[in-house]
């Protein structure tokens, strides 16, 4: 059962900082002209992890009572806590190019290297959250 809880409390941190860098770039989308386009691109991306992510912790949910189906979201934590890190990259990029924004343009790029190898990141790992998913229904 604690095994279960913690693959839960790491689902729902991954959805709160998920919702934190989609607000985030949400909000920069209409702000920052230049960059526009590849926000909006990285809010559709972000939106369809989320919903990932809301039918990890649902199912999570619904079988709290199934230790074996339970012990089986363990095998994900990898996959976890890999999107964690890389949702925290893109929100430190985000909040490093609001800082350094002047007027409605951002100084620099929005997708610099690491910020592309961390949605990268969360792209490799979601067929396997898919997968997951999928055998737990």
């Amino acid at each position: 059962m604690a095994e279960a809880l913690s693959v839960l409390a790491s689902v729902v941190a991954i959805i709160q900082i998920t919702d934190r860098v989609t607000t985030l770039a949400r909000s920069m989308v209409h702000t920052k002209q230049d960059v526009h386009s590849v926000l909006v691109a990285l809010v559709g991306k972000l939106c369809a992890f989320k919903g990932l992510f809301d039918g990890l912790r649902m199912q999570i949910e619904m079988n709290e009572s199934d230790s074996a189906r339970l012990t089986a979201w363990k095998h994900i934590d990898g996959p976890l806590e890999a999107s964690k890190e890389a949702l925290l990259k893109v929100q430190g990029r985000l909040d490093y190019l609001g800082r350094r924004a002047i007027g409605k343009f951002v100084v620099g790029t929005v997708l610099d290297r690491e910020t592309a190898k961390a949605i990268k990141e969360l792209e490799d790992v979601k067929p396997i959250l898919e997968m997951a998913l999928q055998l737990d229904q």
